[in-house]
């Protein structure tokens, strides 16, 4: 048995802060096509695909982080697509709703966004607690730890 230590917010938020800067700069084909709704989405695609196969991104790399499951195991493939989409879930919708085609005022936009971006801190400020775990921690069942140069668990098959 080994100590496993859940990852503090500081190092968790910055290492957040660098995948969407990197994140943007991937999807700027998508932004340069005016298709920036589809910029969120997409990051979340990578960044869960990145936390599949090694079980961190870039930023969590950086801070000698890593996202886990139970028993110390790497995330499956839709566990992770599933805590990225839900982690960048209030940026997506935001992108959505902030369509011109809606036929909306733009205050009704901006209160929209407002609620959005607020309901979606809040469940990332979930992990500044006790537990360490936001809210797309805890519904998909992951945690980030701190790496301390041990092997991820991975699955057989």
């Amino acid at each position: 048995v080994r100590p496993v230590a859940s990852a503090g917010f500081f190092a968790r938020a910055v290492a957040v802060g660098i995948d969407l800067v990197v994140g943007v700069v991937l999807a700027l084909p998508v932004l340069v096509l005016d298709l920036d709704w589809l910029a969120w989405p997409l990051i979340a695609l990578i960044w869960g695909s990145s936390e599949w196969r090694w079980a961190k991104t870039l930023g969590k790399r950086l801070f000698a982080l890593r996202v886990v499951e139970a028993h110390d195991e790497r995330p499956t493939l839709l566990r992770s697509l599933a805590r990225n989409g839900l982690k960048y879930w209030g940026l997506c919708v935001v992108g959505v709703v902030n369509q011109e085609l809606w036929g909306v005022s733009e205050a009704v936009i901006n209160g929209i966004g407002l609620v959005i971006v607020v309901s979606w801190g809040a469940g990332l400020l979930l992990g500044a607690g006790k537990k360490k775990l936001a809210l797309h921690d805890r519904l998909t069942k992951t945690r980030v730890i701190y790496d301390l140069g041990h092997p991820t668990v991975s699955r057989r098959g």
